[in-house]
C-alpha cells in the first residue's frame, strides 16, 4: 500500500507504476470469468491490442484511474530515476511468462 512505500522511500531507488490494460490473447482475456471480468469490448483502433472491459468485483476502470492519479505525485517522487524507466516492464514480463516452462 502507499503507506508502506512512503515509509520505505529511503530504500527505494526505482519505482514503476502503471494501470492494468487487458490485451487480446492474454490469459485474462482468454479466461475472463476466472478474473471476474464481465464484459470485454474490442478497441476500435485496429492497431491496438488493448480492450475496454468491465469487472464484477474490485475497482472499476474509473475508480482505479482516480486512485492512480491521486497518488501520481507521491509515486513519481519515490523513483530516483526517470519516470519513463520501466515503461516496457509489463511487456517484458508478459513475454518472459510466454517463454516460461512454468507459465502463470
Amino acid at each position: 500500500d502507499i503507506e508502506f512505500l512512503t515509509r520505505n522511500e529511503p530504500y527505494i531507488s526505482t519505482f514503476s507504476k502503471s494501470l492494468f490494460q487487458l490485451e487480446v490473447g492474454s490469459r485474462l482475456y482468454e479466461n475472463p470469468e476466472k478474473y471476474h471480468i464481465s464484459k470485454i469490448e474490442k478497441n476500435p483502433d485496429p492497431f491496438s491490442a488493448v480492450c475496454h472491459y468491465e469487472v464484477l468485483q474490485g475497482l472499476s476502470n474509473r475508480e482505479a484511474e482516480r486512485m492512480y492519479m491521486g497518488y501520481a505525485d507521491t509515486l513519481n517522487r519515490l523513483s530516483k530515476v526517470s519516470p519513463h524507466f520501466g515503461r516496457l516492464r509489463d511487456h517484458m514480463l508478459l513475454f518472459a511468462d510466454h517463454l516460461s516452462l512454468n507459465p502463470l
